[in-house]
């Protein structure tokens, strides 16, 4: 893994029936990204949910492959893509130079604060804010970062409200929906997000509040959408 360490490459991105993106990734992200094909379960959940006038928030971004996703497929709307990883970050910005996406560089928690972020050593993927205990697959911290955080709440009074919000950030999703009370309450937007076994009650307990269903679309990511 040390050997792709801040190596970037680009890959022809696309859903079924959508167009080719040609999209910067890093394997020092995950390795999975050397290979012609990956996130399958993504895809299929952007081909069955996402419309193309969807207003699109991408919580965890990563190298932004939802976002590409959601772009191949035609979304209209500017994609608001988080990510606290500077390295990362910088890539969402070399795709923002050619498609329809506004990268943010900071963390998605329950307030406004300044926390490290642990740049995890075995694969970015597995970053985490140091108020939460990150998950194993990181093998230890290389190194952290100072990052700003900010919330849904905020979030939606500066953009507007979202139709689908994907969020992905290594257990802190708990924080996350903690400063989405808002947000949640309007029930107007639908929630892809993947959550730590030790969270799932409290996640689920805070939308079941205001009637939300939910189903587990694949592995430990669920979707949350408003009952009619």
């Amino acid at each position: 893994m040390k050997f792709f360490r801040n190596r970037i490459i680009t890959k022809e991105i696309l859903v079924p029936n959508g167009q080719c993106v040609s999209w910067r990734v890093s394997p020092d992200s995950q390795l999975k990204y050397l290979k012609s094909k990956f996130d399958q379960e993504l895809i299929d959940f952007v081909s069955s949910f996402v419309k193309k006038n969807d207003k699109i928030w991408d919580i965890g971004a990563n190298c932004g492959t939802f976002s590409a996703f959601c772009i191949s497929k035609g979304v209209t709307q500017k994609i608001i893509a988080i990510e606290p990883d500077m390295f990362l970050a910088s890539l969402l910005l070399q795709n923002a130079s050619r498609y329809n996406l506004y990268p943010v560089c900071a963390a998605v928690a329950d307030n406004h604060n300044f926390l490290e972020l642990h740049i995890a050593e075995n694969g970015r993927a597995s970053n985490s804010i140091s108020s939460t205990k990150g998950r194993t697959e990181r093998g230890g911290v290389r190194y952290e970062q100072p990052v700003v955080t900010t919330t849904l709440d905020d979030m939606q009074a500066h953009f507007g409200t979202p139709d689908i919000v994907k969020i992905d950030i290594e257990g802190a999703e708990l924080l996350a929906i903690s400063g989405a009370t808002e947000l949640i309450a309007k029930r107007e937007t639908n929630f892809l997000i993947e959550i730590d076994p030790e969270n799932k009650d409290d996640v689920i307990q805070k939308f079941h509040r205001h009637n939300y269903e939910f189903k587990e679309i694949f592995y430990q990511n669920y979707y949350f959408s408003p009952k009619c």
